[in-house]
């Protein structure tokens, strides 16, 4: 036995794994110190005694795989096995709460301290809590009093809101009343302006001047024969409380066709003549209230073009006569000393001529219509010869 252990392990492993023998290389070491070769020697020493124990160490495990690799063919070994095994369980597990406790144990000052810290924690948490709800508490009486503000601030704005509807009610009566009461100035206000209107019209009506118009014819004379010119005197007299300014006096010659002494577009002629009468300073005067009338003559005249298409051919003597008829439209303008509104008084007659024959009758064309108000063409008419009435459809007043 002492010569299988003091076989080297190195050729024991080669045998038993089935390995090539580690061939040892043979190593040439520097020189070393002293020291060093003391050390070396105790190492070698120990080595020498290692050794041996080592291999019985291994031939022991080898032996005793053997062993139960042989007796672990029978149930027996099992059973065996189990209850080592057990057994061995026990005492660790036994080992295990022996030092669970003594853990336990030791950690349980720990546990007191941490229990006493919490109960310290938890006391300051109660504080905490108790400052929390006084904080709360102050909290709530400030949110009630918060609370009665905005109440009181809401009754207010209620107050002056209603305070302000009220006024706004009151303005808006007071301004209604106002309203009616400028209504009823403006009323007043233009009743006294119509009143002082109509007062300055009766006040003209009855202070203002008032013009009249006669109108005579003088002879009717052909210039060249055929443009037919007529002189007409107008005697204007004042009738009227004041003095007349700026009096002109307008007028026209139109002809007409033969026949009765009604012109249909005398009233036209008259309002394009007089409507916008033209101020000329010339033969422009002022007449105050007198008695005996102011006399002015105008002459006026037609233009051959104009007398053409209104003549009429009578063919009873040796040679043929034209005939044709005359009207006259026109007014006297001016205003008052006291206003500058323009009046007028009007004025339209239609010229009656008696042409004859040498039998001395009425001239009768072939169609029946008598010759009374016409005048021939060519031959002058003395003023005695001429008369004249007031056109129908044309104006004879005074504005």
């Amino acid at each position: 036995m002492p010569d299988e252990f003091d076989k080297p392990i190195e050729e024991e492993q080669s045998d038993d794994y089935g390995e090539d023998a580690e061939v040892p290389l043979v190593i040439r070491q520097p020189e070393s110190s002293p020291d060093e070769q003391h050390t070396k020697e105790k190492t070698h020493s120990a080595k020498d005694y290692i050794t041996p124990a080592l291999n019985w160490v291994r031939h022991a495990r080898q032996a005793t795989w053997l062993r139960l690799r042989e007796t672990s063919r029978s149930s027996n070994f099992w059973t065996a096995l189990a209850t080592v095994v057990i057994a061995v369980s026990t005492i660790f597990y036994t080992i295990y709460a022996k030092r669970q406790w003594r853990e336990i144990h030791d950690s349980s000052g720990d546990t007191h301290d941490l229990a006493v810290a919490a109960g310290k924690q938890a006391d300051a948490v109660t504080q905490s809590l108790v400052r929390t709800d006084k904080l709360v508490g102050a909290t709530s009486d400030l949110a009630t009093q918060a609370k009665r503000s905005a109440d009181l601030a809401h009754d207010a704005i209620h107050r002056a809101a209603s305070d302000s509807a009220q006024n706004a009610i009151r303005i808006e009566r007071q301004l209604t009343i106002l309203q009616d009461q400028a209504k009823a100035a403006r009323d007043q206000a233009d009743a006294a302006l119509k009143s002082a209107i109509a007062i300055q019209k009766q006040t003209d009506i009855s202070e203002r001047p008032w013009l009249s118009v006669d109108a005579t014819p003088g002879g009717l004379i052909f210039v060249n024969g055929e443009q037919a010119a007529l002189k007409l005197k107008l005697s204007i007299r004042n009738v009227g409380k004041s003095i007349a300014k700026g009096i002109q006096a307008d007028a026209k010659l139109f002809p007409t066709a033969v026949g009765l002494p009604v012109a249909i577009d005398a009233a036209r002629h008259q309002r394009e003549l007089c409507d916008h009468p033209a101020t000329d300073e010339i033969g422009v005067f002022d007449l105050f209230p007198i008695d005996h009338p102011v006399e002015r003559e105008v002459d006026i005249s037609v233009i051959p073009s104009a007398i053409a298409p209104q003549a009429a051919t009578y063919q009873g003597g040796e040679k043929p006569r034209r005939f044709v008829g005359f009207y006259v439209v026109g007014c006297v303008s001016y205003h008052s000393s006291f206003g500058t509104e323009i009046h007028q008084t009007r004025f339209a007659y239609h010229l009656i001529g008696f042409p004859t024959g040498p039998d001395g009758k009425f001239l009768i064309l072939p169609d029946g219509t008598p010759l009374m108000s016409g005048f021939e063409i060519g031959v002058n008419v003395p003023q005695d010869k001429i008369g004249m009435m007031q056109e129908l459809f044309s104006y004879n007043d005074a504005n």
